[in-house]
């Protein structure tokens, strides 16, 4: 798994913890905001977006999950489908390089 931090449009900390699995992905954001999502290419997940305004109900529809990995490097690249309470939103996609240092 992999643990990183983003900060939101407030400067406020979110941890995040992907969970990387050879045919799916976890996501798992905590502080300001919490999320709990799986991605599974060709599947559609539900789950709850919470915010300290109120929780969204979210899916996410997986069209693109992949990983490569060399001695050192791993990438990964994720694309999706977001709804919000059943209305699609948006395509996006979330791309992470980690390289080990020399």
């Amino acid at each position: 798994y992999l643990i990183y931090e983003e900060k939101d449009e407030d400067d406020t900390i979110v941890r995040n913890r992907l969970t990387i699995k050879e045919n799916s992905f976890y996501l798992k954001k905590t502080g300001a905001v919490k999320w709990d999502m799986q991605f599974e290419r060709g599947i559609k997940n539900a789950g709850v977006y919470q915010t300290p305004f109120g929780t969204i109900p979210i899916t996410v529809l997986t069209n693109e999950l992949l990983r490569e990995e060399t001695k050192d490097r791993i990438s990964l690249q994720l694309e999706y489908i977001l709804e919000m309470q059943e209305t699609y939103q948006a395509k996006c996609t979330m791309t992470i390089d980690i390289r080990t240092e020399i």
